[in-house]
């Protein structure tokens, strides 16, 4: 009898694991973006939220008959924008930039962020190197000198 019910502990405790683990992956998924397009506009802050699990910065962006609409961008949290060069203070209301996101399958206003321009030219991605241009933020110069050059 113990040893059934050590048993059934452990294949419900393997059960819960299980399912942690597969709602944290379905939490990360980018399913919602479409990765293979690349939108970009000029936009002004309305707010950047840099939080956990996600940050998130609203910009209006106008359309064509130039009303402004009010896009939500996700980008991943603090820990990944902070190590690509990202704050709290980089960006505030009211500024103007340059946004580049992946847009919502759903053709809705919004998107997963993938770089900022800043008004001083300095651009900024949300992941590191694999599209980070020379002296931008967030990735390495590929012009530098590295080990052994």
């Amino acid at each position: 009898m113990r040893t059934t019910v050590s048993s059934l502990r452990r294949l419900a405790l393997g059960t819960l694991a299980g399912l942690a683990c597969s709602s944290a992956r379905a939490h990360h998924s980018y399913a919602m973006f479409d990765t293979t397009k690349e939108e970009s506009a000029q936009a002004v802050v309305r707010i950047w939220e840099f939080s956990s699990p996600h940050a998130y910065l609203w910009v209006y962006v106008n359309d064509a008959s130039g009303k402004p609409i009010l896009y939500g961008l996700e980008a991943p949290g603090p820990n990944q924008l902070v190590r690509a060069g990202w704050d709290r203070e980089t960006v505030q209301p009211g500024d103007k930039v340059q946004v580049k996101w992946n847009p919502l399958r759903t053709g809705k206003a919004g998107g997963s962020l993938t770089a900022l321009t800043l008004a001083d030219g300095r651009t900024l991605s949300v992941g590191g190197p694999p599209n980070a241009a020379a002296g931008s933020v967030g990735g390495p110069d590929p012009a530098a000198p590295g080990p052994g050059k």
